[in-house]
């Protein structure tokens, strides 16, 4: 067998949430929600492998936070914690979204209008 495929062969939930656990708590809840959301086992090992990746491209306190952010937002996926690093999400604070106000629109009529 080749190497990369012997690598896949030790692939298992256990292996993926030791890595994540040795990361922090929070990587290891994701990535057993990644385990459970997906049907087959081999795309979750995939994503759970790219996911952990990212740990030494980027460091543990950014995917740490992604992790969490992920999980507020109940995304589970490979691509949605790479949208959330390559925006910047992890580096600000979920709170400040929604302290900014809306916009005035003279378009938009408003809850008065309804009445």
């Amino acid at each position: 067998m080749a190497s990369q495929h012997q690598v896949q062969v030790a692939w298992n939930p256990d292996y993926f949430l030791s890595l994540a656990r040795a990361i922090a708590p929070e990587v290891e809840q994701y990535i057993s929600q990644v385990l459970l959301k997906k049907r087959h086992p081999l795309q979750a090992y995939k994503i759970c492998n790219g996911i952990l990746s990212f740990a030494k491209r980027i460091g543990h306190d950014r995917l740490i936070r992604a992790c969490q952010r992920g999980h507020a937002y109940g995304l589970y996926s490979y691509r949605a914690i790479e949208d959330i690093l390559q925006k910047g999400l992890d580096l600000t604070d979920p709170d400040d979204a929604q302290s900014i106000p809306m916009p005035s629109q003279d378009n938009i009529r408003g809850n008065h209008y309804y009445q």
